[in-house]
């Protein structure tokens, strides 16, 4: 299994302006994630796919391997994961040699090597994309809507809103860290299957707002000093 890594970082970020340069204790968040990568000895190459001249400029000060011109048209809101994917293995099949790809999302900076590694145990065939999931805190099934009078309203029976949370299923989401399959999987990747590996709350947040940003320097911190 040869795999790359692969980072999307446009740099037309909307909810967090200039998100993929922010930095924490001086140090650019891309060469926090480069260095992380880069320690774990899995990727045969670090890949920054980019439509910014700031950041491509800086990735190849940091030391990425190869960093991406990404058209314009891949650099949208509505330009997806798998289309930057794609597009970077078209680029790097005629540079390098590789099996798998890993997408990792430049905030990804707090899984670790033994992530990758049980994520690499549960895949078995070449049709598959796994991810870390993260188990929602509360049941969803709890989950209600607040109107603009303040009022909520709950989409649960009566029977269920007495239910004590301990009775209810537990569901997980996409945790937002990395994507790994083989290259095949992310040219089909609507038809492929899809698995997911649990993760800690402490070793994950998806940081869509500065609130997210800030809980993601505290839990950086604390596993700085630390062993999870």
């Amino acid at each position: 299994m040869k795999i790359i890594a692969v980072i999307p970082a446009r740099g037309n970020s909307k909810r967090i302006l200039n998100k993929n340069l922010l930095k924490i204790n001086n140090q650019y968040i891309l060469k926090i994630l480069y260095q992380n990568l880069k320690n774990m000895n899995i990727f045969q190459s670090i890949v920054l796919s980019t439509d910014s001249i700031k950041i491509k400029k800086l990735a190849k000060k940091i030391g990425y391997d190869f960093v991406i011109d990404r058209p314009k048209s891949l650099s949208n809101d509505n330009s997806t994961t798998n289309a930057v994917v794609t597009h970077s293995i078209d680029i790097l099949k005629k540079k390098i040699k590789f099996t798998h790809v890993c997408c990792v999302y430049p905030m990804a900076i707090l899984f670790k090597k033994r992530d990758l590694i049980n994520a690499k145990k549960i895949m078995k065939g070449d049709n598959e994309i796994v991810f870390p999931a993260l188990k929602y805190s509360h049941p969803i099934q709890r989950a209600f809507k607040i109107k603009k009078d303040s009022k909520i309203e709950y989409k649960l029976s009566k029977k269920n809103l007495s239910k004590k949370t301990q009775y209810f299923s537990e569901y997980y989401h996409d945790a937002g860290q990395f994507y790994l399959g083989h290259v095949s999987a992310w040219k089909n990747y609507l038809s492929s299957k899809k698995k997911c590996i649990k993760l800690p709350l402490i070793r994950a947040i998806d940081v869509d707002n500065y609130e997210e940003f800030e809980l993601l320097k505290s839990k950086f911190f604390y596993i700085k000093n630390k062993t999870i």
